[in-house]
């Protein structure tokens, strides 16, 4: 795995998905906000709704930076961090997501990002940007983490039966 860091900017679709349903959420309380009930409504929303595209946007991962001792996925808002001597790092396709509930998280707005669960990697966390460059890191508790890592080299990403097998 090469040192550096690896950016995964948000497709077109996710910008375009993003804006829209931003869109959804501001315009209709702009367009009413004149009377009572629209600056109600208004205030609903930013008490609501505001820190939850808030916290959405803080943990959209930025990129990831790996070293000779570190894989770092860096977010708007901190970043997630783990030791490559105490992870296993496997890259997996997109195939090996399918299936995926949300348990607690952000299926698609600014990216994936939270807990999700499937039958080919049981629970665990997401933190990505795009479909594709994908890695699953396992702790030494078995703990999994999605992220997006593009492994150079002669990895290629396992399929889903093989992270079957895995398990």
């Amino acid at each position: 795995m090469q040192t550096g860091k690896q950016y995964f900017p948000l497709s077109i679709g996710q910008r375009i998905f993003s804006l829209a349903i931003l869109a959804v959420i501001v315009l209709p309380v702009v367009l009413v906000a004149k009377d009572g009930f629209g600056q109600l409504l208004l205030l609903g929303i930013m008490v609501v709704i505001a820190p939850l595209i808030g916290w959405c946007i803080a943990i959209i991962p930025r990129y990831t930076e790996v070293t000779d001792r570190q894989i770092i996925v860096k977010q708007v808002w901190g970043g997630l961090v783990f030791d490559r001597e105490e992870v296993e790092v496997t890259p997996i396709g997109k195939e090996a997501l399918s299936g995926s509930i949300r348990t607690f998280g952000n299926g698609g707005l600014f990216g994936y990002t939270g807990f999700f669960r499937n039958k080919a990697l049981g629970s665990y966390r997401m933190y990505i940007t795009r479909m594709k460059d994908l890695a699953v890191i396992t702790d030494k508790t078995g703990k999994k983490t999605v992220i997006n890592l593009r492994m150079l080299g002669n990895a290629t990403p396992a399929s889903t039966a093989s992270m079957e097998d895995k398990m």
